[in-house]
């Protein structure tokens, strides 16, 4: 896995390379990490696949998909 870190004003913005069967799973996974550190973690994420497809999350929740 690729990982860049930086601080952000209040944020944190982390941009990783990962492999995973769904977009989905990937932002559970990750989340569910960082909530074993902080139980208040929120996360926004946006994913993108091999196809040029964008998925959006806040949290668990799916927001947006962008399909190129």
């Amino acid at each position: 896995m690729k990982l860049k870190l930086r601080k952000a004003g209040d944020e944190f913005v982390v941009e990783a390379e990962m492999e995973g069967a769904s977009a989905r799973q990937l932002n559970r996974t990750f989340l569910f990490a960082l909530r074993k550190v902080g139980k208040r973690t929120t996360l926004r994420a946006e994913w993108t696949s091999d196809d040029g497809t964008s998925e959006r999350f806040f949290d668990y929740v799916l927001k947006k998909t962008i399909r190129n």
